[in-house]
């Protein structure tokens, strides 16, 4: 699979709204060929498949390797893998949550003895707008709505005790100015 690169990847990492193209590579495992090979992918509900653009060997196939009857490869041989590409949308970032969402794409080949599937991991990021009250996790620390009522909240507790220091501070300072002219009182500290 690969997401515009030119070398394919065993994983993808995207963002909405971008065109991933997908290529499979099948070939005999054994030294005879096979026949009556079927091919099928089952996509993410998140992403969507572009009409017209599977391809064997850099031939144009119909469409159907999403759909339950797949693609038919005529022949599968040992010394010739057979290479199927197709192109799929990511949906826009309103299919996603902000944040990082994995998927799996499933392909399946079916043949006359058998079956096998491959999965392939997507990763699809989503980034947060600024300014907005959504909670992402950043450095491993929450923020977002809740922290930020959270942060008012102690900003006003840490107000109020200044404050009070400050009105407490002033009492203390008019006390130790009226009592005692120039004694010292080594029981507090006024700062």
């Amino acid at each position: 699979m690969t997401k515009g690169e030119i070398d394919p990847k065993n994983s993808v990492i995207t963002s909405p709204n971008n065109l991933v193209e997908f290529t499979i590579k099948l070939r005999a495992l054994t030294p005879t060929n096979f026949s009556s090979v079927r091919l099928f992918d089952r996509l993410p509900s998140q992403l969507t498949y572009v009409s017209g653009s599977t391809r064997l060997n850099d031939q144009s196939v119909p469409d159907g390797i999403i759909t339950t009857t797949g693609i038919s490869i005529p022949t599968l041989n040992p010394t010739q893998p057979a290479t199927i590409k197709f192109l799929a949308n990511v949906v826009s970032e309103n299919g996603f949550s902000v944040g990082t969402t994995n998927l799996v794409n499933v392909a399946r080949v079916e043949y006359p003895s058998g079956a096998k599937e491959a999965q392939i991991p997507i990763t699809i990021r989503r980034g947060q707008v600024l300014g907005t009250s959504t909670i992402v996790e950043i450095a491993g620390v929450e923020t977002g709505f809740n922290t930020l009522l959270l942060s008012v909240i102690a900003a006003l507790i840490a107000g109020n005790i200044y404050l009070l220091f400050i009105q407490t501070g002033s009492r203390l300072k008019k006390q130790i100015g009226s009592s005692g002219r120039g004694r010292k009182d080594h029981n507090f500290i006024v700062v």
